[in-house]
């Protein structure tokens, strides 16, 4: 970025005055200063300068032009302000995101003229080909790293000018045909990213030109191993020359390491490069395009236009700029020597002498020991002068010294006179070294003010505080003062106790928040039961109506987009249940560690290339009854969590190890219980979370993120999976320190699952069936949706809203059922009470049981028999007809 200020010229700081003055000279005289003076208090005017860089922060690509520009502008630095903005348009390049950029740009600068814009590569110039006059009227505009010289026809003629990126394909096979006179294929490899894209094109502009020596080879990466196939696969008079390769074409995203590696592991040909930050080790190199000197050459184009040469051309800048560049071990590999190479190239990863690898260790080192040396001896002398013989105080009973509570006596000038064995460990101190000396010295609770002036009062001090250890951890201490006097009432000492009391301040705080979270789980059961009757009679209805086929397209459109978002509302709705501990897990037996590296392949993309992600499972299988999409949800819900806790970017640590949790570990841990389990850790390194948002963390709807940005339900429903299973989870978190999350769950030596669910049966289609229902529903909505349903299909209903009213209907027309619908819970009696009349008359009848509620309200209870099936709402017309048939048609086969 480029600016300049204006030196702040002197004013008439002193001037002649005489009495024998005219008053007009001194008024002419003070008109004139005064605007000296005041234009002398003006601010120096910066340059505002804004670079639009087309890709993102610490793309290498970027960096380099962003170091070049950095450098040619820091003579002028204290003369500009730059302002850089990272469009990641690598990963985002739809018209809706650049609209969004715009929009963005607009409110973010909407106050802000910039005198000059550096725009770097494609995607930014074109977005200011179109966005330009709108965002930025006025300000002066040059582009680098730039491949399309139309685009950049279209920018001169708009009054932009800069420098277009040259790749030197024709240097490059000129130059593999000079050290490979052999050769015969060149292989060609790049993405279809723009860049790759227009690389490619100018490699095959020169296929007619080198047609009797070179046949070319185009290497498709359309995944990551097909790629290392078809480099393996080379003939062996092959050179392969490559653009850039971030993507393959099923969407799997690269960073520079990765694809070098790929390259060089699987091939044994030569590889050259194009660009300066491909050059890495394994690789031959070549003449490649440099985006530091991209950046150099822009910013310099930038300094004369606002400092030097206000006259600007419009013609396009063509700056060719290019650099020899190759790497140590590509050449020692295929014996290329740096008299083969063009004159003035640059060899990296070149090896150098031990002393030049670690001289600031080495020197770093030496240097610690000369100041370890110091200050052992500094220590030594101390200890010799503070060393001081005394005597020992016999005030102390046996009682003191085997007290587990800490005491500490002291002189009326608080000065130690005596102190037991417990207050020695607690405070990591020696009797020895701290008599006479203040109390005050040993902690900082020995300093507030209040417990001296209690003590010179003759009042007893008491108070609950929370103690920081050296180490970070917390106890919550018990305190208690009083004055120790003779029998004439004269104060002769003081007395300090304590006790660790952390343990029943943690029970009491766990009974508190699992009443807390117990009576939100209840809340959100309940809540779960009415919304879902209410997202039952709109599912239901929208679907009849879209059924029957008699709307225009657009409302149409419009009933699925309702079908849509209740579908989404019941999705929301299982989480509270799963949280309410209320839905049922599927449970079989399955290898977490084979489960976490599934998932891994999801989170990987989920997450971005900026989270660096790894796993270290434990050294044996560690098998679990688990739900394995839920233990892959709370995976997917921590992790997640974790990247939004590290907005630039950080790591997550995710580790297995079984472990049993025995009787003193729960002691400390109340949290805990006893058993054998498998911990599952997930570490990062993000901004952490203070104690007050811990509290509240598994709460639903209680999120820290902005408005529209979370549901707060994440959390809640981890917390909610892992009792559900039977486990525990615990948080460790520092704020600005990172957050590590321990899950336990479970471990189980069983060799056979637990619970093998039934495949899901696809539905089949049945015959049109005739029989006569009994419904029992108490919502007046779904009681009438249902029957609505089922008589359009043909069936004779009976519907009673409530139990009551269905053991009524019951004994009046059981002899014509041939099938009863029970909702659970239901005013009067509920649906199990009502099967249990039914059942004592016709047990042969199926019944079907609907619950607003989860399939765990029947966990305790009988409802289920040979001849019933649960339904959840909500559910589609479609769902409960194809129930109601399979029912039925189970029956009438027995």
């Amino acid at each position: 970025m480029l600016c300049h200020s204006d030196q702040i010229r002197p004013g008439i700081t002193r001037w002649s005055s005489s009495r024998l003055m005219p008053c007009f000279i001194i008024l002419v005289l003070f008109l004139s200063v005064t605007p000296w003076q005041s234009h002398a208090t003006d601010k120096p005017i910066r340059q505002r300068i804004l670079h639009l860089n087309s890709y993102y922060q610490d793309y290498a690509w970027s960096n380099s032009i962003i170091q070049g520009i950095k450098q040619s502008f820091s003579p002028v630095k204290n003369d500009i302000n730059l302002y850089i903005e990272y469009m990641d348009t690598k990963h985002h390049s739809s018209p809706v995101y650049y609209e969004k950029l715009r929009s963005l740009y607009a409110y973010k600068y909407k106050d802000l003229h910039f005198d000059l814009i550096l725009a770097s590569d494609d995607n930014a110039l074109n977005f200011l080909i179109k966005y330009k006059e709108k965002l930025f009227p006025g300000s002066q505009v040059i582009f680098c790293g730039v491949n399309n010289p139309d685009k950049a026809r279209i920018a001169n003629d708009l009054g932009m000018i800069g420098i277009i990126e040259d790749w030197s394909a024709k240097e490059n096979i000129d130059l593999i045909l000079q050290l490979f006179p052999q050769t015969r294929h060149l292989a060609i490899l790049a993405d279809k990213t723009t860049t790759g894209e227009a690389g490619k094109a100018r490699i095959y502009r020169l296929e007619a030109t080198y047609r009797n020596r070179l046949q070319f080879i185009d290497i498709q990466p359309s995944s990551i191993q097909e790629t290392r196939r078809a480099v393996s696969n080379l003939p062996p008079d092959t050179v392969l020359l490559y653009t850039v390769f971030f993507k393959t074409d099923d969407g799997q995203w690269l960073t520079i390491k990765q694809a070098n590696d790929i390259l060089v592991k699987n091939t044994n040909v030569p590889i050259f490069v194009i660009s300066d930050f491909n050059v890495l080790p394994g690789v031959i190199g070549g003449v490649v395009v440099s985006g530091y000197h991209q950046g150099v050459a822009a910013a310099d184009l930038a300094k004369k236009m606002l400092f030097s040469d206000p006259s600007k051309s419009t013609a396009i800048k063509n700056h060719i700029l290019k650099t020899s560049l190759f790497d140590y071990s590509g050449l020692k590999r295929f014996g290329i020597t740096p008299s083969d190479l063009p004159k003035g190239s640059i060899i990296l990863n070149t090896p150098v002498s031990f002393y030049a690898t670690y001289k600031t260790w080495i020197w770093l080192t030496l240097v610690c020991i000369l100041l370890e040396t110091g200050l052992i001896i500094l220590l030594i002398i101390s200890r010799l002068y503070r060393k001081r013989a005394e005597a020992e105080q016999q005030r102390l009973v046996a009682a003191l010294e085997q007290s587990d509570e800490s005491f500490a006596i002291t002189d009326t000038n608080g000065n130690i006179l005596y102190v037991n064995p417990a207050f020695e460990t607690f405070y990591t101190v020696d009797h020895k070294d701290i008599l006479q000396t203040p109390l005050k010295n040993i902690a900082p609770v020995f300093r507030q003010e209040k417990i001296w002036a209690y003590l010179q009062e003759n009042k007893i001090w008491r108070k609950k505080i929370e103690y920081t250890f050296e180490n970070g951890t917390v106890s919550d201490l018990e305190f208690r003062t009083s004055v120790i006097k003779d029998a004439q009432g004269t104060r002769l000492s003081y007395i300090f106790t304590h006790r660790d009391v952390t343990r029943e301040v943690t029970l009491e705080n766990q009974l508190r928040q699992a009443q807390k979270m117990e009576a939100i789980g209840q809340l959100a059961g309940g809540i779960a039961h009415d919304f879902n009757n209410l997202l039952q009679v709109i599912l239901g209805y929208n679907s009849k109506i879209l059924k029957e086929g008699k709307l225009d397209p657009d409302t149409s459109t419009r009933m699925e987009y309702i079908s849509n978002a209740s579908n989404r509302a019941a999705a929301l709705v299982r989480q509270l249940l799963i949280f309410s501990r209320r839905d049922r897990a599927t449970t079989e037996l399955v290898d977490l560690n084979e489960l976490i590296e599934d998932v891994l392949r999801l989170l990987k993309r989920t997450l971005g290339e900026q989270i660096h992600l790894t796993f270290n499972p434990g050294s044996a299988p560690s098998f679990i009854s688990a739900d394995s999409g839920q233990i892959h949800q709370i995976l997917m819900n921590l992790c997640v969590n974790a990247r939004d806790a590290m907005p630039q970017g950080g790591s997550i640590a995710i580790s297995t190890e079984p472990v049993y949790l025995d009787q003193d570990f729960v002691k400390v841990h109340p949290w805990a219980h006893e058993g054998n389990f498998v911990c599952i850790t997930i570490m990062d390194s993000g901004m952490g979370m203070s104690p007050e948002i811990q509290e509240h963390m598994f709460e639903p709807f209680f999120t820290t993120k902005e408005t529209g940005k979370g549901t707060g339900i994440g959390l809640a429903t981890v917390y909610g999976i892992v009792k559900n299973h039977a486990g525990m989870i615990h948080v460790d978190s520092t704020e600005n320190k990172g957050t590590t999350f321990y899950v336990y769950l479970p471990l189980t030596t069983e060799v056979e699952p637990l619970e093998s669910p039934l495949p899901k049966q696809q539905p089949t289609g049945h015959e049109p069936v005739t029989a006569t229902l009994l419904v029992a529903e108490d919502d007046e909505m779904v009681r009438s949706l249902t029957r609505e349903v089922l008589e359009d299909a043909g069936y004779t209903i009976f519907a009673a809203a409530d139990g009551d009213e269905a053991i009524s209907m019951f004994h009046t027309y059981h002899t014509q059922l041939d099938m009863v619908m029970l909702d659970v819970i239901m005013p009067g009696k509920n649906g199990q009470q009502v099967w249990e009349v039914v059942a004592k008359i016709r047990p042969d009848l199926p019944v079907l049981f609907s619950s607003g509620y989860s399939f765990n309200e029947l966990k305790d209870n009988a409802l289920l028999s040979q001849n019933g099936q649960l339904i959840q709402k909500p559910y589609t017309p479609g769902d409960l007809l194809e129930t109601i048939a399979d029912i039925l048609e189970k029956h009438r086969a027995t």
